[in-house]
C-alpha cells in the first residue's frame, strides 16, 4: 500500500509485523508443531492487519499513520506476555501488575498515548516507515530462513531404511475391533498407593472381573510421550535413531512414527480402518480424526495466550476450560465407536490424569484450596478418568457383536520428568503405569505382569493374525532431557518392594553403574556428572560424589546444582570452608533453589554451616 501524497512510499511492516510472530513461536516449536498448523493464524493475523491499517487510515486521513499504529498495536498485541513477564519481579513492575494484574488498563493508556502522540506529530514519518519496512523484513527473512533450513534438513536426512511389511498367515473372518486407549500419565497401582496414598485397587477389580489383565509391575519404555509412543505404535525401541537422524530432526521423526506408525499401517493393509481420537497427533494416515479443536488447534491455543486476548481470560482461550470441555467430549465419542460397522483401530489418546488438573473425582472443578497440591489433585483426576473408563468399557463389551481387543495403557507415569538428580524412586515414578489387556480367545496367554508397551502388538499380532515378530526385552530407557548426544541410559529392574532398603541400595547400585558407563562414553556432559554425584552421595560415597560434582563444574561453573551437591557433600565430610564457598557460589548463581536445598546466605556461612 502506498501512500497517496508520496507514491513511492511502501507501507509493508504491519503485514510483515503480524506474521512475524507467528513465524517466531512455529520455529520455537517446529519440533512438535506441523507448519501447515501456523496457515490459519497467519492468515486470520494479515487480515488483522489491512484492517487495522484501514480503520486508522480511516481516523488519521495518512497511510504512514495508520501504517505506524497498525504495526504498534500489533507489536504490543503479540507481546503481552513478554511484557507482562518483564514487568514481574521489578518495584514498579510489581506495583502496576498489583493493579492492573491483567494490564487490560495498562494496555489501553498505552495504546491511547500511542495513538494521540502520532495524532499530534506533524513529521510525515516517512523515514521511520522506511525504517519499519527494513526491520520487518529482516526479521521475516531471518524467520523463513530457519523454517526452510528446518524443512531442507529433514527431507536430505530421511532416514535411508526401509521396512518391509510383515509377514502374516491368517485373518480372522470377523475381525475384532482394536481399541488402543492411552491415559497419558496414569501411573501403576503399587505407585498410587505408595507415592500418592490412593487406594485403586475397586477399579483395578473392575478391570479384573471384567475379564483384563492387568500387568501389576508394568513400566514403559521411556519417560515421556515424544519416546513412548513412536516406540509403542512401531514395536521396536528407538534407541538407534540417533545413527540415521540428527538430534535436529529427531523430534519431527519422532512425531512422524507416531502419526503414521506401523501398527496403523499393517491393520489398515488387512481392511481395518483407522481412527484416531485426541489432539496428540495430526496423519494422512487416519480414516477419520476425531477431536474437539476443530477450529482452535493446540498451536493456535498456545499462539493465543502469548498475546493480549490472555488478558480476556475467554473461556474459548483458557487451556484449562478447552480441556474440560475436551476430555467428556472424546470420552462421548469413544463410547460411539462399537455402532460403526467396519472392522477398526481405534487409537485415542486421553490426556488425564495428566496436569493440568482441572476435574475433582466427580469431574467437577477442583476447590480453589487444591490448586497447588498435586498429591490431591492427581488422584482425584485418576478417580474421575476411572469413572469414565468403566462407562466406556461396559458399554463397548454390551455393544460389540465380537469381542473387541483392548488395551488400555499409561504412556508413562507422573511426575513425566525424573527430576533434578533421578534415583530409584524417581525411576519408579516416572516409568511405572498402567497397563491392561482384554484379550479374547486365548489371547492373553503370553501376558506376564511386567510386559511393557513395546511388546503390546507384538503379542497381539502374532496371536490373532499369524506374525512371527516374537517379544523384545523389556527394557526402560532414560535420557538427559538436554542432552546433546541420542544415548538412552537402561534403568535397572525395580526391587520388589520399596520398603526393603537392600532392595533399593541394589537397585541403586546397578543405576550407578549405568551412569558409569554413560559418563565414560559422554566425559563432557555436565547434568550426568550432577547425577552421578548425587547417586554417589546416597550409599555414601562421598569422596567419588566430590569428585564428579568438581568434574561438572569445570565442564560449566555457572550452573548451580553442582555447588549446592558439592556444599551438602564437603559438609558431611565437615569441610566447612569449602562447604561454605560452594553454597555462596549456589546462592550468588540460584538463590531459589538453593534456599529449596537449606542453603542460606550468611555473613559467615562456614560458621554457620560448623553449627
Amino acid at each position: 500500500m502506498k501512500d497517496m501524497s508520496n507514491k513511492e512510499n511502501l507501507i509493508l511492516h504491519p503485514f510483515l509485523f503480524a506474521v512475524y510472530p507467528i513465524l517466531f513461536y512455529y520455529n520455537l516449536n517446529n519440533h512438535q508443531v506441523w507448519f501447515s498448523e501456523i496457515i490459519i493464524s497467519m492468515l486470520i493475523s494479515l487480515a488483522a492487519a489491512f484492517l487495522l491499517l484501514y480503520f486508522f487510515k480511516f481516523i488519521f486521513k495518512k497511510t504512514t499513520k495508520a501504517g505506524i499504529l497498525a504495526s504498534l498495536t500489533l507489536i504490543l498485541f503479540f507481546s503481552y506476555e513478554a511484557v507482562q513477564t518483564s514487568l514481574a519481579g521489578s518495584n514498579i513492575g510489581d506495583f502496576v501488575l498489583e493493579l492492573d494484574p491483567s494490564l487490560f488498563w495498562s494496555y489501553g493508556i498505552s495504546l491511547i498515548l500511542l495513538w494521540t502522540g502520532v495524532k499530534i506529530c506533524r513529521s510525515n514519518f516517512f523515514s521511520f516507515t522506511r525504517f519499519l519496512n527494513v526491520v520487518s523484513v529482516v526479521l521475516i527473512i531471518f524467520s523463513v530462513s530457519n523454517v526452510g533450513i528446518h524443512k531442507i534438513q529433514i527431507h536430505l536426512e530421511k532416514p535411508n531404511v526401509h521396512e518391509k511389511d510383515l509377514d502374516y498367515s491368517s485373518v480372522p473372518d470377523a475381525k475384532p475391533d482394536i481399541y488402543y486407549i492411552i491415559v497419558d500419565s496414569y501411573t501403576s497401582g503399587e505407585n498410587l498407593k505408595t507415592f500418592w496414598k490412593y487406594d485403586n485397587n475397586e477399579f483395578l477389580s473392575y478391570l479384573t472381573q471384567k475379564g483384563f489383565y492387568v500387568a501389576k509391575k508394568s513400566r514403559s519404555n521411556y519417560m515421556h510421550t515424544g519416546y513412548s509412543m513412536p516406540s509403542s505404535l512401531n514395536m521396536k525401541y528407538i534407541n538407534d535413531l540417533g545413527k540415521v537422524k540428527s538430534k535436529k530432526v529427531l523430534a519431527p521423526y519422532l512425531r512422524e512414527m507416531t502419526a503414521d506408525n506401523k501398527v496403523a499401517q499393517f491393520l489398515k493393509s488387512i481392511g481395518y480402518s483407522y481412527i484416531h481420537i485426541g489432539d496428540s497427533v495430526r496423519s494422512g494416515v487416519f480414516d477419520h480424526h476425531i477431536t474437539y479443536r476443530n477450529v482452535l488447534s493446540p498451536y493456535a491455543e498456545y499462539l493465543v495466550n502469548k498475546t493480549w486476548l490472555k488478558s480476556l481470560k475467554l473461556d474459548i482461550f483458557n487451556p484449562d476450560q478447552i480441556k474440560r470441555n475436551s476430555i467428556p467430549y472424546l470420552f462421548k465419542k469413544l463410547g460411539e465407536m462399537p455402532e460403526l460397522e467396519q472392522p477398526k483401530f481405534v487409537y485415542a489418546h486421553i490426556m488425564v490424569p495428566h496436569p493440568p488438573f482441572t476435574f475433582d473425582r466427580d469431574g467437577n472443578v477442583p476447590k480453589q484450596e487444591y490448586l497447588n497440591m498435586p498429591k490431591i489433585l492427581y488422584p482425584n483426576q485418576v478417580a474421575f478418568v476411572n469413572k469414565k473408563l468403566v462407562e466406556f468399557i461396559d458399554k463397548l463389551l454390551s455393544k460389540s457383536k465380537i469381542q473387541p481387543i483392548i488395551i488400555i495403557q499409561g504412556d508413562h507415569g507422573y511426575e513425566p520428568s525424573t527430576g533434578l538428580t533421578p534415583d530409584e524412586k524417581d525411576h519408579r515414578r516416572v516409568f511405572g503405569i498402567l497397563n491392561a489387556y482384554y484379550l479374547p480367545k486365548n489371547g492373553r496367554q503370553k501376558l506376564h505382569e511386567s510386559i511393557t508397551p513395546v511388546n503390546t502388538f507384538r503379542l497381539i499380532f502374532d496371536n490373532y493374525f499369524g506374525t512371527s515378530l516374537g517379544l523384545l526385552p523389556d527394557k526402560s530407557y532414560f535420557r538427559f532431557p538436554f542432552s546433546d548426544s541420542w544415548k538412552f541410559i537402561s534403568i535397572p529392574g525395580h526391587p520388589t518392594s520399596m520398603e526393603n532398603p537392600l532392595t533399593s541400595v541394589t537397585a541403586n547400585s546397578e543405576w550407578i553403574q549405568s551412569l558409569e558407563e554413560y559418563v565414560l562414553n559422554n566425559p563432557n556432559f555436565y547434568d550426568s556428572r550432577v547425577v552421578l554425584g548425587s547417586n554417589y552421595y546416597l550409599v555414601n560415597r562421598t569422596s567419588e560424589a566430590i569428585e564428579q560434582l568438581e568434574k561438572a563444574v569445570q565442564i560449566d561453573p555457572n550452573i548451580a546444582m553442582a555447588h549446592i551437591f558439592l556444599a551438602i557433600n564437603y559438609f558431611r565430610e565437615r569441610n566447612y570452608s569449602k562447604a561454605a564457598e560452594a553454597a555462596n557460589q549456589a546462592t550468588r548463581l540460584d538463590p531459589k533453589m538453593a534456599r529449596a536445598y537449606g542453603l542460606t546466605p550468611k555473613e559467615d556461612l562456614a560458621e554457620f554451616l560448623r553449627g
